[in-house]
């Protein structure tokens, strides 16, 4: 367990969070909260496990609802999510707060495909949030090596590959 997912994982479970979706090889992942779920297909022979960070990992402060791990042998990914209704820029907030946090510190290198998802109801940044999106997304492909996404109701998000 030496990469990025699989370490945060690790992690979590050495400090007594039970997930909540244990580690099972499954065709589909699919979290809900409010009427909003995000769900992608995963590869044959993928491992998933799915915690609660919002009051579970992470009591205090800004914190995103989930983080998927998916994990093969050495081979990891991981995909934060934060199922909101419409307020994008703090949904960004609560992402880069989780992710900055000291339970997902260091960040991921380059070569690793971590995925921070956002899940709205509506159809996604209103024009006067849509550049402040854009600006998280370059963000946090910079500075933390993340793909910064936005899905809107319950579409498919790519699927889950190692």
């Amino acid at each position: 367990m030496s990469n990025y997912a699989t370490a945060r994982m690790k992690r979590l479970d050495d400090m007594g969070c039970k997930p909540e979706q244990p580690l099972s090889i499954r065709k589909t992942v699919s979290v809900s909260e409010n009427n909003r779920t995000y769900r992608a297909d995963i590869d044959k022979g993928i491992q998933s496990v799915v915690y609660q960070i919002d009051g579970k990992a992470i009591i205090e402060g800004n914190k995103c609802d989930k983080l998927i791990v998916a994990t093969k042998g050495d081979l990891g990914t991981a995909v934060f999510v934060e199922l909101k209704g419409k307020n994008i820029s703090h949904a960004i907030k609560q992402l880069e707060d989780t992710i900055n946090h000291r339970l997902f510190l260091p960040t991921p290198n380059a070569s690793e495909n971590i995925r921070a998802r956002i899940v709205t109801l509506n159809s996604g940044p209103t024009s006067a949030s849509k550049m402040e999106f854009v600006k998280a997304q370059i963000r946090f492909k910079r500075q933390y090596n993340i793909d910064l996404q936005i899905r809107k109701g319950t579409a498919k998000d790519n699927p889950i590959t190692l």
